[in-house]
């Protein structure tokens, strides 16, 4: 599945976040998550109904958008439980990832601005290197790497919907077309 982190944000609340999976990720491998035959078989299900759902217009029956998000929120909240299981993640320290996780939100929404270490700095009253520090734990990669990393998701998906190369690279951040084909091909 694809999605929007804006599609369940709604869903989260301050002691679950349901995009913690997405972020929390300084393991070898954090996209791989070993599943028993039984819970193997619940995604799967859950996953089903998930198609099942949005196979229906929401014209077809009332509240299909809702029972649609709601799947999918149940599915991430089990996905959530199984990957802190795998992982021996416990909900201590909670204060930091929701501190990196404000940092992620600000840079999901000022991705094609030109954010520097030094703004994120100011923006959240925070020391550089306790920034840098507490970002890889969380993220397992460096601010600069994450904001590099949305940039080119952003720009993969503006460049399926045909939009101009030149376009794109001034629309994610970019202000070289060289230095944005580079980074794209990298």
């Amino acid at each position: 599945f694809f999605f929007k982190p804006e599609y369940i944000q709604g869903l989260s609340s301050v002691q679950t976040n349901l995009l913690h999976c997405f972020y929390f990720r300084p393991f070898d491998l954090p996209q791989i998550l070993p599943l028993t035959p039984q819970e193997g078989d619940e995604i799967r299900t859950m996953m089903m109904k998930i198609e099942n759902a949005s196979k229906c217009s929401s014209a077809d029956m009332f509240g299909n958008d809702l029972i649609l998000k709601f799947l999918f929120g149940h599915l991430l909240i089990r996905v959530n439980q199984l990957y802190q299981k795998q992982h021996n993640i416990i909900p201590q320290n909670q204060d930091k990832y929701d501190r990196i996780y404000e940092v992620i939100k600000y840079i999901h929404n000022h991705f094609a601005e030109d954010i520097t270490l030094d703004l994120l700095v100011e923006e959240f009253y925070i020391n550089k290197s306790y920034l840098c520090t507490l970002f890889k734990q969380v993220t397992g990669i460096s601010p600069m790497q994450y904001i590099i990393h949305c940039r080119l998701m952003k720009a993969k998906h503006l460049l399926a919907t045909n939009i101009p190369v030149d376009e794109v690279c001034g629309q994610v951040g970019y202000n070289n077309l060289s230095h944005f084909s580079r980074a794209f091909t990298k």
